[in-house]
């Protein structure tokens, strides 16, 4: 079972109650937040694989003619041809990997396809008792779209184990990666009219790829924004951290919110599961 954790912005505190979560419950932890992953930091794992994820670009050969077709029906604008000058440019940033550009090419074999490393998958245990899965995503640093990284390590989740898949925040394509993967998502939000507003935009996302949900408010302040949302729409709330300034002093020292909160957390756990109905040992 997949369970991913969003939320609408960042500084919700996403990543600590995900790795908070896979702590309590011995669940996998995978750090989808390729751009910045860093649930490294709260379950200290021990890596021993380390892959390239890579994708394949276009690059022309001595065949090519330059006639500007694989330019003319690239969707993303990411090839420039110049018939004159015998230019072929590739803005790799804006490419999507498609390879329509070699399909839709007149010649054969005017262009190929050659890889690209974006990033790389990193997988180890962080529990060395119960041997718990760790895998996280790192994009290389100038690269735009973590999407491809996060499909080659949901190609790889094993479904009948319990995974916490840790999203990038906001609602982009990575996000929707992630929630695509998920059985359930949690969404972690914080009380604020900043916070509530970015959970109403991820929530309409999860709400059109018909997911179940429900809630976690952390930095509880004793205010009823959220609870208000959760009855308006309709969503379980699975329980509060509150706003705490030992637990952000705690946070800065790499000190997992699952030591802090052990009765919060375990409390939201077990809503949790009694939701998705999984049953662990």
């Amino acid at each position: 079972m997949n369970i991913a954790i969003v939320s609408g912005k960042g500084g919700t505190g996403k990543t600590t109650l995900a790795t908070g979560l896979a702590y309590t419950i011995n669940a996998n932890y995978i750090d989808m937040d390729a751009g910045e992953p860093n649930g490294r930091h709260f379950l200290d794992p021990e890596i021993s694989k380390s892959i390239d994820c890579e994708v394949m670009i276009p690059e022309n050969t001595d065949k090519c003619t330059y006639c500007g077709i694989c330019a003319n029906k690239c969707q993303f604008s990411a090839l420039a041809v110049i018939e004159k000058t015998k230019k072929f440019m590739l803005f790799d940033d804006l490419c999507h990997h498609c390879g329509l550009c070699v399909e839709v090419c007149p010649v054969k074999d005017a262009i190929k396809e050659i890889s690209k490393s974006i990033g790389k998958i990193n997988s180890g245990i962080f529990n060395k008792q119960k041997n718990i899965n760790f895998v996280e995503g790192v994009l290389k640093i100038g690269e735009t779209s973590s999407v491809p990284l996060l499909e080659q390590i949901k190609s790889n989740l094993v479904k009948e184990q319990l995974n916490i898949l840790d999203s990038a925040p906001g609602s982009a394509c990575p996000v929707v990666s992630v929630i695509e993967a998920a059985d359930f998502v949690v969404l972690a939000g914080e009380p604020t009219p900043f916070g509530l507003n970015d959970l109403e935009i991820v929530f309409e996302l999860v709400k059109a790829m018909d997911k179940p949900v429900g809630l976690i408010i952390n930095k509880y302040m004793g205010n009823d924004l959220l609870h208000d949302f959760s009855k308006r729409e309709n969503v379980p709330i699975l329980g509060t951290i509150p706003f705490d300034r030992s637990i952000a002093e705690n946070y800065s020292k790499s000190i997992n919110i699952a030591e802090l909160q052990s009765k919060e957390l375990k409390h939201i756990s077990e809503n949790l599961l009694k939701l998705t109905g999984y049953h662990y040992e």
